[in-house]
């Protein structure tokens, strides 16, 4: 599977470009498209992204095991990332279902981090019209190692950014009619949360994670076949207010060392290696005049995800280990 995944990278990556319906694709960062009837054999879409078929993600997963590949299988060093907008995280069901579904089930199954016994929760929020000191008591309850509680919706602007590759982008906002800032918001705040985990790790005697669970604060974590799923996925989408759903299924068994799993934008299961590329997506692409890679359409966020599993396959720590998917479950 490796090697056909592999290999189908190299060719929507390569500098020959690829013709795909009747356009001659020189790289698959120029464009970008929606439609899924322009999957080719069912794994890569026009825009040069693989997303992983369901029925090749269970494989996958079922080949995995809680702590495989760590150090100590046992007790996997996991930090959890929670950055963006809070869109109502710090709600007392928000709290208590992130507590009991994805806390409480990392912990019970060996789960540490490096600064306690426990994994290390990193949380970096800009809190729109939410209260600031609320957010601060919440903090302290769910005992996050350590917080960033900001006001508003981030400072991030184009101004920030440091190739003008961007210009073209900056008009068009992004898929559901916000500025693009929104977006460089969210990912401005996914670098607020790598740094912390980088101090953690330092003020650790250089001790580092094994695992690095990321989320946005909208996303929830439930059960896809229970009935509290199946009321909000009966929601249209036009107005739910979450992203929603264990997105990988029992989630325990998915903290290990050897593969990285990224639902969209909303939650990955990384290894530390693909987290210290993924992490620095504002550094090193956003604000740096040199990107690692060509200009990323930041008019949709959940792309960004895609384009990263793309190039982080291609690199020698991560190669052919990172998988992207849309369903909220592979089956």
């Amino acid at each position: 599977m490796k090697a056909v995944l592999s290999l189908l990278v190299f060719f929507a990556m390569s500098s020959d470009g690829l013709k795909l319906n009747g356009r001659q694709k020189k790289n698959p960062f120029e464009w970008a498209s929606d439609s899924m009837s322009d999957l080719i054999d069912g794994l890569i879409p026009s825009n040069g992204f693989v997303d992983v078929p369901p029925a090749q993600l269970q494989t996958i997963l079922d080949s995995i095991s809680f702590g495989q590949g760590c150090p100590d299988r046992n007790h996997p060093k996991l930090a959890i990332c929670v950055h963006g907008l809070s869109k109502g995280f710090i709600a007392p069901d928000h709290v208590k279902n992130f507590e009991n579904n994805l806390m409480k089930l990392v912990q019970d199954a060996g789960a540490v981090g490096i600064t306690r016994n426990k994994p290390d929760i990193f949380v970096d929020l800009h809190m729109g019209g939410d209260s600031v000191e609320v957010a601060e008591e919440v903090m302290k309850t769910m005992q996050a190692t350590k917080f960033s509680v900001n006001p508003g919706f981030g400072g991030a602007s184009m101004a920030d950014l440091g190739n003008q590759c961007w210009a073209s982008l900056a008009a068009r906002g992004d898929h559901r009619g916000h500025p693009v800032e929104h977006t460089l918001n969210q990912y401005k705040s996914l670098g607020g949360c790598y740094q912390m985990v980088k101090d953690a790790e330092q003020q650790s005697s250089g001790r580092k994670f094994d695992v690095v669970i990321t989320m946005r604060p909208d996303h929830m974590w439930m059960n896809e076949s229970s009935a509290e799923f199946s009321a909000m996925n009966s929601v249209p989408k036009s107005v739910r207010v979450h992203s929603f759903g264990q997105g990988l299924l029992n989630m325990p068994d998915k903290i290990q060392c050897e593969k990285s799993f990224f639902k969209r934008d909303h939650i990955s299961v990384q290894t530390r290696a693909a987290f210290e590329m993924y992490g620095r997506i504002w550094l090193d692409d956003l604000v740096s005049p040199t990107p690692r890679r060509t200009c990323i359409p930041m008019h949709r966020s959940e792309q960004v995800p895609q384009l990263m599993v793309n190039w982080m396959n291609s690199q020698e720590t991560t190669q052919g280990s990172c998988y992207h998917y849309k369903p909220f479950s592979p089956t």
